[in-house]
């Protein structure tokens, strides 16, 4: 069931980069964890403002296509904690679990934009 709508899946984007940034601060990361963690930041807020969606600003990437970008990085993330992050806990872990967020994330997601029910989420 894709229960998250366009819109709300462009609110899940923001509030994330958010916290991605957020997270350098809260947990105790090396330079090269918290450098990756705001590179990936950066990238998902370009993604995000660049994206034909309503929480988009400037709307170039179509929204499957964000979508597709999405699972790149997630494959990326778990590439990460298996090469780069292998013996550092933290940034292994941290990456894996960014991964299975940004994958439920996408297999909750209406990519076509169709209209949700009231059960669904979506604003």
């Amino acid at each position: 069931m894709k229960v998250i709508s366009p819109v709300a899946h462009g609110v899940i984007d923001y509030l994330s980069v958010f916290l991605l940034a957020l997270s350098t601060v809260m947990f105790d990361m090396n330079n090269e964890l918290r450098n990756y963690v705001f590179m990936f930041s950066g990238a998902y807020l370009l993604l995000s403002l660049i994206t034909n969606y309503k929480p988009g600003i400037i709307r170039l990437v179509p929204f499957p296509a964000h979508g597709i970008l999405e699972l790149i990085s997630a494959a990326l993330l778990i590439y990460l904690a298996f090469t780069d992050f292998q013996e550092y806990a933290l940034g292994k872990y941290y990456f894996l679990a960014l991964a299975i967020f940004v994958v439920l994330v996408f297999l909750l997601t209406d990519w076509n934009g169709s209209k949700t029910t009231k059960t669904e989420i979506g604003i």
